[in-house]
């Protein structure tokens, strides 16, 4: 039981969203949660979006509505941060919603585990899906602490790399920001956070619902725009080489494989792709595969899947040669 009921701040960035806004909010809203902010951050949406937002605020006094210029998914979120009083943050996307309890329920758990970060899971929804459902609740959770937490988020196991199905302590962002004017921002941002907690729990509780939406930047075509990855990983590399002495080195190196033949893999899918990236994925996969071999931290397990990895690629890459495609 809470002795206390702590500041929430739920951080909403808003674009273009007119169809989905009123279901999400409302599902904030009707949150059982007693001292509540809702951040609503309007990114220069140019449809019905800012209306609803300023008609929300006027109905709800927890609710806070921010006007600023587009910038983007990254920055509209750091300007919540920035704007935010809660001791916890939430980060909702607007075409998203989450189910009664939520925040309540994760207050509860943060407060009793003396918790930094708290991860529930989510169910996926299409856009034609008009009904909200939701599982029954198990009411069980995993505590992890530093060390654990973040091995299991840079080998992607358990805690995983997304912002929205999170809450978090308001400290964590004391410093940190969402990078500006880039794709896969949650990737460039999660492990850091993960770093900088102590105590993280995971349940496996559904309380998020994620809106697949054909027309978003997640579902568009592969292209130059995936090159963010080498950037990524390459920092994460930096990142935790220098902080840890090379202890995650073969985690890291791993997965940025993975995710290059998963990108070269959806890349030849496309007809007329474009052939000098599928070369630049290559190398940079061989420049990865090459330093996982060397690293002395490297298990055998993790190289032998990594070979596969590269294998496929090398597949891919010789049967576009043998084609005449390169």
């Amino acid at each position: 039981m809470l002795t206390n009921n702590p500041l929430v701040s739920v951080i909403v960035p808003i674009y273009n969203v007119e169809n989905y806004l009123n279901k999400c909010v409302k599902t904030i809203i009707s949150q059982n949660y007693p001292n509540l902010e809702i951040l609503l951050i309007d990114d220069g949406s140019t449809d019905n979006s800012p209306i609803i937002c300023d008609r929300l605020a006027k109905k709800y006094k927890s609710i806070k509505v921010y006007h600023v210029s587009n910038s983007g998914l990254s920055e509209a979120r750091n300007y919540g941060i920035k704007k935010s009083k809660g001791k916890y943050l939430f980060f909702i996307d607007s075409d998203d919603y989450i189910r009664e309890g939520l925040i309540k329920n994760m207050v509860i758990i943060a407060e009793e585990n003396n918790a930094d970060l708290i991860q529930f899971n989510y169910q996926k929804k299409e856009d034609s899906e008009e009904k909200s459902s939701w599982p029954e609740l198990q009411e069980k959770y995993s505590v992890y602490r530093h060390n654990v937490a973040l091995r299991k988020c840079l080998d992607y196991q358990r805690i995983n790399i997304m912002a929205w199905n999170k809450m978090y302590k308001r400290e964590l962002f004391s410093k940190l920001r969402f990078p500006a004017n880039e794709i896969h921002e949650d990737e460039s941002t999660i492990p850091y956070v993960i770093d900088l907690a102590n105590k993280c729990i995971v349940t496996d509780d559904i309380y998020y619902s994620y809106l697949q939406r054909k027309n978003s930047i997640m579902h568009s075509p592969i292209g130059k725009k995936e090159l963010i990855y080498f950037k990524i990983f390459d920092k994460r590399l930096s990142y935790f080489n220098t902080k840890y002495n090379g202890k995650y080195d073969s985690l890291i190196l791993y997965h940025a494989i993975v995710a290059i033949q998963k990108n070269i893999f959806l890349l030849t899918q496309i007809k007329n792709f474009d052939l000098n990236l599928l070369k630049e994925f290559k190398r940079k996969l061989d420049l990865y595969y090459n330093a996982l071999k060397k690293n002395n931290n490297t298990s055998h397990s993790i190289l032998l899947k990594a070979f596969l990895y590269k294998y496929m690629a090398n597949i891919i890459f010789k049967i576009k040669s043998s084609r005449g495609m390169l």
